[in-house]
């Protein structure tokens, strides 16, 4: 049976510390670019919500010389989200007819990540070069999607949701559209962490198999379900006191959990970077909640 509270409380800290690492990676990297650009956008102004951070995946990818097409999709419940899509590449053009691939991303995170690691590494690079037609998901109140009909992000309404309605809602909505968009009968889907979760409720709740019978595939990367073998002491003793932090955070306005800032951005900068005497603890806060190896650590994309 899943333990909902700690599969709550796990994504919860999950979310916190890769959340810290990325946003410093991508400071970092900025940082130490030529010009602060990508193809003639200022990033440092892309990472800021307020100055459109919401093209941040489609500047990664033209920087990289990749055809990319966004789109935008409604749910039932209001929500507008929005897909990215890469068509083809240099090596495998676009044409019709290419076997299609979803990639959903997990807690916390976007689009974004299926390419900030950039043709070598970006999943959705190598996808491309490969000869698929790339689409890649964003899920309700991240960095692409925070829009609605009617609620504002700033309104507590448009928090109400989580994982559940991500794969109860979501996911049909975005699977369908590509599948109409691409005049194709099924697809290869891959999802990351929570991009797993949404899967499994979607495939729980689809009783009379509708949306089963559009996956020619499902890959699961980190995938999280039961949490019963979770061996982290930390997450298990503080897993009861989940709804209390929601209370507290609820209480004191913060609807938004883990919202991008700058003082967020900063603090993972100053504390991960290279030169920082507790980058170590940030490798280490990782291993606590996830368990210790070293060697499936990708060094590489710690700031530095």
């Amino acid at each position: 049976m899943i333990n909902f509270k700690l599969l709550t409380f796990y994504f919860t800290f999950i979310a916190l510390i890769s959340s810290s690492l990325i946003i410093a990676e991508e400071i970092e990297e900025i940082d130490h670019s030529e010009d602060d650009r990508f193809d003639g956008v200022n990033i440092h102004d892309a990472l800021s919500r307020d100055a459109g951070v919401q093209n941040f995946t489609s500047q990664i990818i033209t920087k990289h010389g990749y055809p990319w097409e966004e789109y935008e999709v409604t749910t039932a419940d209001g929500y507008l989200l929005t897909l990215f899509r890469i068509p083809g590449s240099k090596i495998s053009p676009p044409k019709e007819g290419k076997s299609v691939v979803f990639l959903q991303h997990g807690l916390l995170s976007s689009s974004a990540d299926w390419v900030v690691t950039g043709p070598n590494q970006g999943l959705a690079f190598i996808l491309a070069d490969a000869g698929y037609d790339v689409w890649m998901g964003n899920a309700r109140g991240n960095t692409h999607s925070r829009k609605h009909l009617y609620l504002s992000p700033k309104k507590k309404q448009f928090w109400q949701f989580s994982w559940h309605e991500i794969g109860q809602i979501d996911l049909p909505a975005m699977i369908n559209f590509v599948l109409q968009k691409t005049w194709q009968q099924k697809l290869h889907y891959i999802g990351h962490s929570q991009g797993t979760t949404a899967f499994f409720v979607m495939g729980a709740l689809d009783n009379k198999g509708t949306m089963m019978s559009k996956i020619k595939s499902m890959q699961a990367l980190a995938p999280v379900a039961f949490m019963s073998n979770l061996k982290s002491p930390f997450v298990r003793a503080f897993s009861p006191f989940v709804n209390s932090l929601d209370w507290i955070l609820s209480m004191l306005g913060m609807h938004e959990f883990f919202p991008s800032n700058k003082m967020m951005k900063k603090g993972g900068y100053f504390l991960c970077r290279d030169e920082s005497p507790f980058q170590n603890v940030c490798a280490n806060v990782i291993f606590l909640i996830c368990g210790y190896n070293s060697e499936q650590l990708n060094r590489t994309m710690l700031p530095g």
